[in-house]
């Protein structure tokens, strides 16, 4: 089932009917990535980040869902250039 989806931007937001999940891969490449089933976030604009909530530049705290946790944690220390090291 479609949905209305907003996109809120610098220049105001933007609304369409879609689904996140069909927007997932077109953004994950922009550094867009999905931390609930309601939320997608823009990595750059991310100042904080634990397990269980994001906090954008804004000061909006938004939480990370159990089900994308490891996807975003993952893809959050891509972004910041963290790589693991495997144990010796």
């Amino acid at each position: 089932d479609k949905h209305c989806v907003r996109f809120h931007l610098d220049s105001g937001s933007v609304k369409f009917w879609g689904t996140m999940e069909a927007e997932e891969p077109k953004l994950a490449p922009l550094g867009i990535v999905r931390i609930h089933k309601c939320y997608m976030v823009n990595l750059r604009y991310v100042i904080k980040s634990t397990s269980s909530q994001v906090i954008l530049q804004t000061g909006i705290t938004l939480p990370v869902g159990r089900k994308y946790h490891a996807k975003y944690q993952e893809a959050y220390k891509r972004y910041l250039g963290i790589t693991e090291t495997p144990a010796v």
